[in-house]
């Protein structure tokens, strides 16, 4: 009889333990990867220039924040600058050409920071050729599929 009562709690013992591990990873994937932008103000018009300001929550190790821009009428999406700290406030500068008017959309995204780190390599590089007026190549999308969006923002660039 006590040799069937120890199997008995050890397999208590044991199915208590899976149940444990079981909750604890259900825990880590309820942590949710969130985002607010504060500027640009939704719908907001500005003349070319202004502050982003955004924060980022939830972000895993690893990961940084970075913004993007998009514009449908020219059907552009790109990375614009270096990536932030995630799960913190950052800003940056945000300037648009003299041919960019109209309704854009910053988007901000949560990323693995070596995928980061080439998008803004990417946007070095292109502006840099842009600006001698060279053919720009496109960001390899592969470095989009562990980014995950957090926050988008409407604003509209007029040109006075």
């Amino acid at each position: 009889m006590k040799s069937s009562q120890a199997v008995y709690w050890s397999l208590i013992l044991c199915l208590l333990t899976l149940l444990d591990l079981g909750f604890a990873d259900s825990e880590e994937e309820k942590t949710e990867i969130t985002g607010t932008i504060r500027a640009p103000r939704e719908g907001e018009e500005i003349e070319g220039h202004y502050s982003f300001k955004g924060r980022t929550r939830g972000a895993p190790d690893g990961h940084v924040a970075m913004v993007f821009l998009s514009n449908a009428q020219h059907e552009l999406f790109y990375p614009y600058g270096k990536p932030g700290d995630a799960n913190r406030s950052f800003s940056c500068e945000i300037y648009h050409s003299d041919t960019h008017f109209g309704a854009w959309c910053v988007h901000l995204y949560v990323l693995p920071e070596n995928d980061a780190e080439e998008l803004a390599a990417w946007f070095a590089e292109v502006s840099h050729v842009a600006a001698s007026g060279g053919k720009i190549e496109p960001y390899d999308q592969a470095l989009m599929k562990n980014a995950t969006e957090v926050a988008l923002q409407r604003y509209v660039v007029t040109r006075d």
